[in-house]
């Protein structure tokens, strides 16, 4: 039959040995790391990627809602960049690449129940 060279074997058990030890599931993958300095830096870093003024967003929620808004952040998920804004009534997500509505969420008042 075929005959491997016993260096090829010690060498795919040597790998197999090593990788076992790489996806050890008690290995932490990913390191979160909550320092203020590094979550402003990233939020810099969103605000630089986006091409509508977080001011801007602001009107056009405030023109959505027809409400003042309360609080605003920008955010991505995967590679959308996105601002979402929250009124009193109403949760507005706009495209901070350029300034479409992707989502608005308006909450049911008690008396509109």
């Amino acid at each position: 039959m075929y005959r491997i060279p016993v260096f090829m074997l010690v060498s795919a058990l040597l790998c197999a040995l090593e990788a076992q030890t790489l996806l050890d599931p008690s290995v932490q993958l990913q390191n979160y790391n909550h320092k203020l300095a590094l979550k402003l830096k990233h939020k810099q870093k969103l605000q630089s990627l986006a091409k509508i003024s977080t001011d801007e967003a602001v009107k056009m929620a405030e023109a959505l809602c027809r409400e003042k808004v309360l609080s605003s952040s920008i955010r991505h998920q995967g590679r959308l960049l996105y601002y979402m804004l929250h009124t009193p009534n109403c949760t507005v997500k706009i495209n901070a690449l350029d300034g479409q509505k992707i989502s608005l969420i308006k909450q049911m008042k008690e008396t509109d129940k």
